[in-house]
């Protein structure tokens, strides 16, 4: 493994007000991977150390002594950082390793040039209309279907060679926000920590838009394709499964939102021991 770090510290009104800023840089390699082999030999993979991971990114630290005095302290600490995690080799040939298998293929995949674990599936391009029956035969589909990118333009939408990177669970930022007050004998503590830009998978969203008529679904099936209403994502409602969905990893299982964790309250009652001596509670 290798390492870099860097970095600045600064501090304002006798360090009232302190700051500092890290950039880091962290390449490990020899990680063991089960490495793919070709198909004419008689085993499918085999262990060996030929992975490189790549991570970097910044840290910021804020820390405010906000109010200072006798009885009543009041102390801010905020934390900020990103991180970018990057496969850099994987194995002899560079080939992509597929993982964790769900509705006819793999749903993440290790590829070279992308994060450990990336989201793998189809794009959608929308629905095909009436005046694209041909179209949609060429891929065996009719109006009303859901209609996916054809990555390598062979006429045909195979999930392995027109699949996509549709993102990874490494949020873009992460931060943390800590109040920390203590007047007289108690101590509140307020934490709060949310991050941005992570995909999320949502299998709901599976059931809930894509097996129609077969369960509950959500409400924007009420934009589903008609006659009357073709510019739309949702594909036509049909009973059981219909077709209208192509039955693998779709982008519908994922969204990219702001992640908020639930706020962490913590009130502390200090007492000295002569004042719960009386109570014969000891400290």
């Amino acid at each position: 493994t290798t390492q870099y770090n860097g970095g600045i510290d600064l501090g304002f009104f006798r360090n009232r007000i302190a700051m500092s800023v890290d950039y880091y840089y962290k390449l490990t390699t020899d990680m063991l991977l089960s490495v793919p082999l070709p198909t004419s030999t008689t085993t499918g993979s085999v262990r060996d150390n030929y992975g490189s991971v790549e991570n970097k990114g910044f840290e910021l630290m804020l820390n405010t002594h906000n109010i200072k005095g006798n009885q009543l302290n009041w102390y801010t600490d905020i934390a900020w950082s990103t991180n970018k995690n990057e496969i850099i080799k994987l194995g002899p040939t560079g080939a992509d390793i597929r993982t964790n298998y769900w509705v006819g293929g793999p749903n993440t995949i290790l590829r070279e040039g992308e994060a450990i674990g990336s989201f793998l599936g189809l794009n959608r391009l929308g629905t095909y209309g009436t005046n694209e029956a041909s179209l949609a035969a060429q891929y065996g589909f009719v109006p009303g279907d859901v209609k996916y990118f054809d990555k390598n333009g062979d006429g045909m939408i195979s999930y392995l060679s027109d699949g996509s990177v549709l993102g990874n669970a490494f949020p873009k930022w992460d931060m943390d926000i800590s109040n920390n007050i203590y007047y007289k004998n108690f101590d509140f503590n307020l934490d709060i920590r949310f991050s941005y830009g992570a995909k999320k998978e949502n299998r709901t969203n599976h059931s809930g838009e894509d097996r129609q008529v077969m369960d509950n679904s959500k409400v924007r099936s009420l934009d589903a394709w008609r006659p009357d209403h073709q510019d739309t994502m949702i594909g036509q409602v049909r009973p059981g499964m219909g077709g209208a969905y192509y039955q693998t990893y779709p982008d519908i299982l994922h969204a990219t939102e702001p992640e908020g964790k639930k706020p962490y309250l913590e009130l502390i009652p200090n007492f000295d021991e002569p004042s719960i001596r009386p109570v014969k509670v000891r400290r």
